[in-house]
């Protein structure tokens, strides 16, 4: 009998731990006009708070011709997940004036995780190497060529600067010796020049490495064929509202609060 309450007592809980978490959805969504906003509300449901999705947000007439909301605000765009997230729209900054039924569609993917560091040490070794998957530009690579070919052309120089430099020291041809310190000057100078360049490039493509990312995170660039965003992209949520009526013409007012007289009277007692 003990044994099988001990079994029990292990297989219960571990059942509970073994249920397949809930699917992240997006529902009840729903739009109010308050005079100044046509409010969005919409839940992500079964999200952790530090969960992060960059949400899109369509408002269609009922034969699914889009209406522009180019003034949204709010919870669109990068937003953290849970329950009653709202988004602003300013439909009169839009000059959109709308009494009608609409449908709201909600689209919310997940924001990837773009590490940094792997994308800094490949632009250190090779720049352009780092910004290339992250801009999905092949061109990106020609900068390591081109820093690599200033590099190489400078050290170079400065070999044969020195050498020049040498045999102007040790020359005993008057003749000579003036075009061999000159020679050894300009080699000296050009060998500053490209060594500058090159790590001006560098140090260029590691801002582009921090630049970029950040852009990607805000997805203030197309992300269509990134490589990150590829990957989140079949974890996407989708959700379109049933039909909801919005008026911008006639804002609907809460009732104002009646004032009832009190029917009891209070009398001060005699001193």
């Amino acid at each position: 009998m003990k044994n099988i309450i001990s079994l029990l007592l292990f297989i219960i809980p571990l059942s509970v731990f073994c249920q397949p978490k809930a699917k992240p959805e997006i529902r009840n969504i729903n739009c109010v006009n308050d005079g100044k906003y046509a409010i969005l509300f919409y839940d992500l449901e079964n999200t952790a708070k530090n969960d992060k999705y960059f949400v899109e947000i369509k408002i269609t007439h009922a034969n699914g011709t889009v209406i522009k909301t180019r003034t949204l605000s709010g919870d669109a765009g990068v937003v953290y997940g849970g329950l009653q997230r709202k988004a602003f729209w300013n439909y009169k900054a839009d000059s959109v004036g709308l009494k009608d039924d609409i449908f709201v569609n909600v689209k919310a993917t997940p924001v990837p995780e773009i590490p940094l560091a792997p994308h800094l040490l490949k632009s250190l070794i090779y720049p352009g190497w780092g910004s290339q998957k992250l801009s999905n530009n092949k061109k990106s690579l020609a900068l390591g060529g081109l820093s690599y070919a200033c590099l190489a052309s400078g050290i170079i120089l400065n070999i044969a600067s020195a050498a020049n430099y040498e045999a102007y020291k040790s020359s005993t041809d008057f003749s000579k010796v003036d075009a061999l310190y000159k020679r050894s000057l300009l080699q000296k100078n050009l060998f500053f020049a490209l060594t500058g360049v090159a790590s001006a490039i560098w140090v260029y493509d590691l801002f582009n490495v921090f630049h970029k990312r950040a852009l990607l995170l805000k997805r203030k660039v197309p992300v269509d064929n990134n490589y990150y965003y590829k990957n989140v992209e079949k974890q996407s949520l989708s959700a379109v509202s049933k039909p909801l009526f919005l008026n911008t013409f006639d804002v609907v007012k809460p009732p104002k609060p009646e004032l009832i007289e009190a029917s009891v009277k209070f009398e001060m007692p005699e001193l």
